[in-house]
């Protein structure tokens, strides 16, 4: 290839990563979008179609954003938009309609097994929330220009979608997951566009099915009061974004009707319960949790922003009369609708586990709501969303059965014949949701936390199920409950990522941290091995997702404080070979060569990361002159059994051969909390590594930790520096970042009774 070849495959390939990342509606999109929907000879299979999904998953990331950027309409500000090329809106509007009609076509002649029928469902769902679509949307105070035919032919569409999603509801008792969340996005887009004739049934469909949830026992909850399992009382006939329903002899479509809404959005608002003196807090039960985490204060900044998020939304102002319109003008597409409508309400008329469809709508309503929202509002106003108390409600109740999910119990091997009718009664419950979960059960509940903990609030109750859920003194249980608290807070944490200097987030200042560290402190109290090993292994994939003041809290107060001796010598080597995995990578957020540590230079002086005391130092043009150092031949790593001798000795001479930063971290940490903790936790991990040594040389007396511990301690040392070996080694290789940590899961094992 030559240079100038390079040079323009260089700027091809950046012009379409611009295009991609600002959401450009080019020449070359549209083309794109135009070889994706042409007709071909063999459409159904073969090199043409796969080559039409590599360019239409190469596209998934902007047709599942809100909207394009064109040339006259956009959220780019219009002097931005001249020198980019755009082309006009109405081409892309019906680009967009032909994909979604040929992904309609598609979806059910490609095959299921190759993610070919999922990628069509998901960008066929996508263009039901496309802003594109919605009639006074606006950007930089320019309104969305929407032509008559563009109108016509997207209601044909989504009235086209509303029946295949009836059809299939009415002819599979089992619905597919790609087909499930397909179904949900056309309802939800039915939900905002027709909200009494489609909106009201879905809503008293979906209160009604967290109730009958609410009802059903909970094998993970016995002991909770029956006031804990009510849901909150909802009020299903109570639209706050849309005003009473318009005569339909006197309404005009293209009125103002922002007004109407924003003066029933505060009726609502005030006939709300007033949050509680304490917020982020959990109470002694979830509803009261839930019922805080949906209340707002309402102030005057808070309901200038409710006002500012209702006025952006057309959905939320406009849909009432334009539905009106619809029912009175077009009966047919009315009765299309209905009859759409009404078997997605049999689905929901009853818990069922052959059927997850429920649990991906109220995902799904969330997620498009969020999408239109932010790119029309910036950051949503949860409360402003008609039905969203309900729809969170029956989310909370879905979760609930989530955690209480318990392992079939058999029964010992050998039982008394009086308890023979028991078991097998127990094997055989009312409840539909009491068995374990499958792994595609559990996939849209883990999915749609991410968009859900988009609200802060929720953090809360989220936790505070999984907690109550979970039974200390069970290994399965705590095996299961801490992965789905993991799956919590990293949810959380994803969803907070703006500020935070990690991909991961971090998770939400709104976290009950008392509570949340009491249940840790209750959990690491166990003395179960593998209750422990769970604990820490949760404790390792969750420490880079708090703030250095709650940091503080997790590793230096819990950890380090409250537990250090009893993990640390535990009598376990699995336990102190995770404890130990958390002190030499998960301690620290800075690299361990900047930080003051002098008990990596006591443990590790022999090594030759280190430089002895003796050894001396030649000038840098002896270095350069002398001969090329030998390779040092691969050898096993070394025997760390005379460690604790070194600790005992406690020699703190040797010095650290790559540069050290420590200078720069002192003057770094005055402004920088993470750097400030980092150097609180050094000192103390040395303090502790320092009794240790102490009470053995003491011979016997007990004055930091239990002398029983002191058998331990030799093999605890020598899987400590074996780490540190590792870590230093690597940082080495690679002195300008600090090791990667390696990735450590654990998973309680059951050795006897397991069916």
């Amino acid at each position: 290839m030559s240079f100038v070849t390079s040079m323009l495959a260089s700027a091809a390939t950046a012009t379409a990563a611009d295009e991609k990342a600002r959401r450009l509606f080019t020449h070359h999109v549209l083309s794109t979008l135009g070889f994706i929907t042409a007709r071909l000879p063999r459409d159904a299979g073969g090199w043409d179609l796969e080559r039409k999904l590599a360019a239409l998953v190469d596209m998934q990331d902007a047709l599942e954003a809100a909207t394009f950027n064109y040339r006259d309409w956009g959220d780019l500000p219009p002097s931005s938009r001249k020198s980019l090329g755009l082309l006009p809106l109405v081409q892309g509007q019906e680009a967009l309609l032909d994909l979604w009609a040929y992904c309609l076509e598609l979806c059910d002649i490609v095959p299921a097994r190759t993610g070919a029928r999922a990628l069509l469902l998901r960008i066929a769902g996508c263009m039901c929330r496309r802003l594109e679509f919605v009639v006074h949307a606006s950007f930089h105070g320019i309104a969305l220009p929407l032509d008559v035919s563009v109108k016509s032919r997207f209601r044909g569409m989504l009235l086209s979608s509303l029946q295949y999603c009836g059809t299939k509801l009415a002819k599979s008792r089992i619905l597919t997951q790609d087909h499930a969340y397909f179904a949900s996005h056309v309802y939800t887009a039915a939900y905002y566009r027709f909200p009494a004739h489609v909106g009201q049934p879905i809503l008293r469909a979906v209160v009604a099915y967290g109730k009958q949830l609410a009802a059903l026992p909970s094998s993970g909850y016995k002991k909770t009061s029956p006031r804990a399992r009510t849901s909150p009382p909802l009020d299903t006939t109570l639209w706050p974004c849309f005003g009473p329903e318009p005569d339909e002899d006197d309404v005009d479509e293209d009125a103002d009707h922002v007004a109407e809404a924003l003066a029933t959005f505060d009726a609502y608002e005030n006939s709300r319960r007033p949050p509680t003196a304490e917020p982020n807090r959990m109470h002694p039960s979830v509803l009261d949790t839930l019922t805080d985490a949906l209340s707002e204060p309402s102030t005057v900044d808070a309901q200038a922003e409710a006002h500012r998020f209702i006025a952006a939304c057309p959905q939320l102002f406009d849909a009432r009369a334009v539905e009106a319109v619809l029912w009175r003008e077009r009966p047919l597409d009315a009765a299309v609708v209905a009859a759409a409508v009404e078997p997605f309400l049999l689905r929901l008329a009853a818990p069922s586990r052959d059927s997850i469809l429920c649990a991906v709508f109220l995902t799904t309503f969330v997620e498009d709501s969020l999408a239109w929202g932010e790119a029309l509002a910036g950051p949503v106003v949860w409360r402003c969303l008609p039905g969203y108390a309900a729809i969170i409600s029956t989310f909370v109740e879905v979760f609930r059965k989530v955690c209480g999910r318990r392992k079939r119990l058999l029964g010992p091997l050998f039982p008394h014949p009086a308890t023979i009718t028991t078991a097998s009664a127990a094997t055989s419950p009312t409840d539909p949701w009491a068995p374990y979960w499958a792994a595609n059960e559990l996939e849209p509940i883990y999915d749609g936390l991410a968009d859900l903990l988009g609200n802060h609030a929720l953090v809360n109750v989220f936790v505070q199920i999984v907690l109550e859920g979970t039974n200390v003194y069970d290994p399965q249980s705590v095996d299961y409950g801490f992965n789905l608290l993991q799956h919590v807070l990293e949810a959380a944490a994803y969803a907070n990522r703006a500020g935070a200097t990690d991909d991961r987030g971090l998770v939400p200042a709104t976290l009950d941290m008392a509570t949340f560290l009491g249940a840790l402190r209750a959990t690491l109290g166990s003395s179960h091995f593998q209750i422990l090993l769970k604990v820490l292994a949760f404790v390792y994939a969750t420490a880079d997702l708090f703030a250095p003041a709650r940091r503080r809290q997790l590793v230096a107060e819990l950890l380090l404080h409250d537990h250090f001796f009893a993990l640390f010598l535990h009598w376990n080597d699995e336990v102190r070979r995770m404890f130990a995995h958390i002190l030499v990578y998960k301690l620290f957020r800075s690299h361990r060569f900047d930080l003051p540590l002098v008990s990596d230079r006591v443990l590790l002086a022999p090594s030759p990361f280190f430089r002895a005391p003796g050894a001396a130092s030649p000038l840098w043009l002896a270095q350069l002159l002398g001969p090329a150092p030998k390779a040092a031949p691969a050898v096993a790593r070394p025997d760390h059994g005379a460690a604790l001798e070194r600790l005992l000795v406690w020699d703190t001479a040797a010095t650290l051969r790559p540069a050290s930063r420590q200078d720069q971290l002192f003057r770094d940490s005055l402004a920088d909390d993470a750097l400030g903790l980092d150097l609180s936790l050094a000192s103390k991990l040395d303090a502790l590594l320092k009794m240790v040594a102490d009470q053995l040389g003491e011979h016997g007396s007990g004055r930091y930790y239990p002398p029983a511990l002191q058998a331990y301690a030799k093999k605890a040392v020598s899987t400590y520096v074996g780490l540190l070996w590792g870590y230093y080694q690597a940082a080495c290789d690679a002195p300008d970042r600090a090791p990667v940590a390696p990735d450590l899961e654990f998973t309680v094992q059951v050795f006897f009774g397991a069916d």
